[in-house]
């Protein structure tokens, strides 16, 4: 298997004209880093981390047949990136992420990250790229790894078959200014990867989020009885390369926090609810409770007819208050926004 993995880089050394030395180093470091990693932030950084971070979306078109650039960055801040593709051509494609330091010094870089697919079932590949994130986040060990002075690093890449879908989700920092390019090539025509239009067209169009992170305070009273909100709901975030709004808010990190009151002279219980908010949709997600990993199963609104999944539920004493943290994302290949209730049980 290695073996395989290692002819794959010499191919993409050629295709770039990288030395292939450098690229057996990059491939023995790089995988040391994925087994090893060299050090992790700590835990009061968690939910700190995504504060200062720029967001990109790649899934604008979601399917492609031809290689090209899918975005090309100058990495000034972390970034935040969701891409979600598939391949509608007759050929294996590959998604791959490029890191060029074109500086005199080394970039050291630290990554979050979460791939899902490639699977002809795009909910799965959206859902699976958004809990393996959330998963490396809690695990709070970043791949650590450094790119020498005016060296291109192929970090990963996936081979994307006909009617396959491809999703994931990082976060990248490094400590000088690199470039960071997401491209679809053809092993058989690596050159082809620099294209960034046919003619007149664009092929690939991302967006840059006006925001990356929403943070929301709920507060509730048991004498309220019910308490709704919305996961990826309006306002829309504004797409700065094209000035449109993104309905769905895909990729958008919200913090949200619940205060929780029982004004009542009983005990009460509280409960969390997720569900589709679209008609004909559906829907999965993943959420971080008081920094525990809760997953959705897939939830339909079909027919008339609404599934509903209980998320979590907290029981009140008289007079007692409780705050609650939940961080989530609206994940790619679902319908959202989603909606959440909040209701006492009766």
């Amino acid at each position: 298997m290695l073996k395989g993995i290692y002819r794959h880089f010499l191919k993409l050394a050629e295709g770039y004209s990288i030395n292939k030395h450098w690229m057996l180093l990059f491939f023995l470091f790089g995988l040391a880093t994925l087994v090893f990693p060299i050090e992790s932030v700590t835990q009061d950084q968690k939910m700190t981390l995504f504060d200062q971070d720029q967001f990109i979306l790649s899934n604008q078109p979601e399917s492609f047949k031809y290689p090209g650039v899918m975005f090309w960055h100058r990495l000034d801040q972390p970034i935040r990136c969701m891409f979600h593709h598939r391949n509608v051509s007759k050929e294996v494609l590959n998604i791959g992420l490029m890191l060029m330091n074109t500086t005199g010094v080394p970039a050291k870089i630290s990554m979050f990250l979460g791939l899902g697919g490639p699977s002809t079932d795009i909910v799965f590949a959206g859902h699976k790229a958004a809990e393996s994130f959330f998963e490396s986040v809690l695990k709070m060990k970043p791949i650590q790894l450094e790119v020498p002075p005016h060296t291109t690093l192929p970090l990963f890449w996936v081979p994307v078959k006909n009617q396959q879908t491809v999703s994931g989700l990082f976060r990248l920092e490094s400590s000088v200014s690199i470039d960071v390019k997401l491209i679809a090539f053809d092993h058989e025509y690596p050159s082809l990867a620099s294209l960034t239009d046919i003619g007149d067209i664009k092929m690939f169009k991302p967006a840059l989020y006006q925001e990356s992170i929403r943070k929301i305070t709920y507060e509730f009273d048991t004498q309220s009885q019910i308490l709704g909100f919305q996961i990826g709901g309006v306002p829309f975030v504004k797409d700065l390369n094209r000035d449109i709004q993104i309905k769905g808010n895909y990729g958008m990190i919200y913090q949200v926090y619940l205060k929780l009151k029982n004004s009542e002279k009983e005990k009460k219980t509280v409960r969390l609810f997720a569900q589709p908010a679209k008609s004909n949709s559906i829907d999965r997600g993943v959420f971080l409770i008081q920094g525990k990993l809760k997953t959705i199963r897939l939830l339909k609104f079909s027919d008339g007819l609404l599934n509903a999944e209980l998320l979590e539920e907290w029981s009140l004493e008289p007079n007692q208050t409780k705050e609650i943290e939940l961080v989530t994302l609206p994940q790619a290949g679902c319908f959202y926004p989603i909606d959440m209730t909040i209701r006492v049980v009766r």
